[in-house]
């Protein structure tokens, strides 16, 4: 088998990690609501007074488009998060084998990583523009919000790092393409800790 056709098969494989990843994260969600989410009321009871004015400060134009989609970030951050660190361990096993095809892989991932961070950042502005937490947790939302812009510009940083290291004459990049990667994937890894804390608690690695 060719090694485009190879690299092509194991990209492929990296996007479908991607793709199956949320709904292994939905099937792992807690049953509890968390702190900032609405809890709805069982059939047949009346709205309360506190929902019955919730319901008229329900945000509407643009906003509401905004919160709406501000509901795809959890789905969305799982492409540069999984594809940025399999382009790590690719680029880490190409080193140790010498073989160009996890090298290539790498590069296709980065790639693809640059091209989903730049959405998934901007709708994880949205969500945080009408999230209410109080206390740390308010303190982690603004930790996690730029760790992600700060993850997302890396990312692309390291993508144009990497383009321009395998042109001809540019190879002296590549040390520093794979310090740029690196960062990226523990940098990206972080961003998700601190959001996995938002939805499960700070504690949610207890052992």
């Amino acid at each position: 088998m060719s090694k485009p056709r190879l690299t092509l098969i194991f990209s492929s494989l990296s996007l479908l990690f991607c793709l199956v990843s949320p709904w292994f994260a939905l099937s792992a969600a807690p049953s509890e609501p968390a702190p900032n989410q609405e809890v709805l009321a069982s059939p047949g009871t009346e709205p309360t007074a506190d929902e019955e004015d919730l319901d008229d400060h329900q945000p509407a134009g643009l906003s509401r488009l905004i919160r709406f989609a501000g509901k795809f970030h959890p789905a969305a951050v799982h492409f540069p998060i999984a594809l940025i660190i399999v382009a790590a361990l690719a680029e880490l096993v190409g080193l140790a084998t010498q073989k160009s095809l996890y090298r290539d892989s790498a590069r296709v991932m980065v790639f693809a990583a640059a091209l989903t961070a730049i959405p998934a950042a901007a709708l994880g502005w949205a969500t945080g523009a009408f999230a209410e937490y109080a206390g740390a947790l308010a303190r982690v939302l603004t930790l996690h919000r730029w760790l992600g812009t700060a993850a997302a510009a890396l990312i692309i940083v390291t993508a144009i790092v990497s383009e321009i290291s395998h042109r001809p004459g540019r190879e002296s990049l590549k040390p520093l393409y794979r310090l740029l990667l690196l960062a990226s994937a523990i940098l990206i890894a972080a961003t998700g800790y601190f959001g996995g804390a938002l939805v499960f608690g700070l504690n949610h690695y207890q052992w």
